[in-house]
């Protein structure tokens, strides 16, 4: 699900979106920076390594995964015109 929501979220802000979370602000947590979708899935997905609901081999392979099955939509609905590719930010 990570790899997925992180490619969408690529293909609509661009690769190199950077962000900061503010959901823990209120309990007086740091707030933390990312350089892209990709890292915050990465942190993600790891989060269920060091839970131990995971092996390293099976988030690796569920990232591409989800990577991979949304460049497909992407791919589909772009060729069908329902897609607008992102404009460049500089």
């Amino acid at each position: 699900m990570a790899g997925a929501v992180s490619e969408a979220l690529t293909i609509v802000f661009g690769k190199n979106y950077k962000l900061t979370d503010h959901t823990y602000d209120y309990l007086g947590m740091t707030p933390r920076s990312f350089g892209s979708f990709q890292a915050i899935s990465t942190e993600a997905a790891n989060s269920k390594l060091y839970a131990g609901f995971h092996y390293q081999f099976s988030i690796d392979v569920g990232l591409q995964q989800g990577k991979e099955v949304t460049q497909n939509i992407a791919a589909i609905l772009l060729h069908k015109g329902k897609l607008v590719p992102p404009k460049k930010i500089e």
